[in-house]
């Protein structure tokens, strides 16, 4: 069997409830048919058999699909061993208790901001405390770790001190506050007032560094992993006890993960690529045999290639096509360098 880190991050649907004003306000996608729920369990089954035993569901908004539940029963019921959902919030604690039962280990759930007001201009959607409610629940009932994905913009780094206060209210050492540079890799970024908006809130990882210090002492974790992003750094607030973890530098400058980066990235229309920079392949009308043996031969590539340096481009001029598909215009790299320079 392969090594157990390996997993499968399905891009589940490329449709959102939210229309957040730095990824896809405008609710675009590609119109083309996402995978029916019998062509996500033949790519679940091909998985397993390929030995990859950790699913980590996306999306888009993975609980938009009306069948993730018994997609993850699915993968339950084959021997996966790891579930992981990446969530806005909006209806996590409404089938929290039955995802626990199906499966689910690992929870991300997206808060950007703990102002109310905020929260909806940023979104566009007035459901605060629904998502504020499903961090409570998963703190208390998730096995493994819950993190708090926050992007952090120049508009919302004051309330850094607000986030470890809820991390310290929950009082749980489960609980992870991830702060997230803004990067230029969604839809939004291919307007005009999306490129406006990343101008106008990027801020680097010594910004956000610098206002943790403010707030607390800050011990590095540099030894200790908690997820599979080798671009996320971890810390501890000595005083506080709370871990943060900081993915720092737009996605161009990206600490390659190496042969250790063990993903299998399934888009909503079932193309498949190990990196950002793949090339996609159709894998949706495949067999299960032959599906897991075109799987095995994408692990073992990536296994046996020799990374030249430690940092590397990791950028799509398709912005948001793993998710969304092709939505608009690629885009020059150049453009977003200058920004942050």
């Amino acid at each position: 069997m392969k090594d157990t880190k390996w997993h499968l991050r399905f891009f589940l649907t490329p449709k959102c409830n939210f229309s957040c004003i730095y990824c896809n306000p405008h609710k675009l996608r590609e119109q083309k048919p996402e995978l029916t729920t019998a062509q996500s369990i033949s790519i679940l089954e091909s998985a397993y058999i390929a030995g990859i035993r950790k699913v980590h569901w996306t999306g888009g908004e993975p609980t938009v699909r009306l069948d993730l539940l018994k997609l993850m029963q699915k993968a339950k019921e084959l021997g996966f061993t790891e579930q992981i959902i990446t969530t806005n919030g909006w209806n996590l604690h409404k089938i929290l208790d039955e995802a626990i039962e199906n499966g689910l280990t690992r929870v991300n759930i997206s808060l950007d901001t703990l102002d109310k007001d905020r929260f909806k201009k940023l979104t566009g959607m007035d459901c605060f405390e629904d998502v504020l409610k499903s961090i409570e629940e998963a703190t208390k009932k998730v096995p493994g770790y819950v993190k708090v994905n926050v992007v952090t913009m120049k508009d919302t780094l004051k309330e850094i001190p607000e986030l470890i206060n809820l991390a310290k209210r929950l009082d749980n050492n489960k609980l992870i506050i991830k702060l997230i540079c803004f990067n230029p890799n969604n839809p939004a970024q291919s307007e005009d007032d999306g490129k406006e908006v990343y101008e106008n809130n990027n801020i680097s990882f010594n910004n956000i560094f610098e206002k943790l210090k403010e707030v607390d002492e800050v011990e590095s974790l540099e030894n200790i992993k908690f997820g599979d992003n080798p671009n996320c750094e971890y810390f501890r607030l000595k005083n506080a006890n709370v871990i943060i973890g900081i993915i720092a530098e737009p996605s161009w400058n990206y600490r390659c993960g190496m042969s250790e980066c063990k993903k299998l990235r399934i888009t909503p229309f079932g193309e498949v690529a190990n990196c950002i920079q793949d090339e996609l392949t159709y894998i949706g009308d495949m067999d299960v045999e032959e599906r897991a043996e075109f799987f095995r031969q994408k692990m073992d590539k990536k296994e046996a290639d020799d990374f030249s340096g430690k940092y590397r481009i990791h950028y799509r001029p398709q912005l948001g096509e793993m998710r969304f598909g092709k939505v608009s215009e690629p885009q020059r790299l150049e453009e977003f360098e200058k920004v942050t320079r």
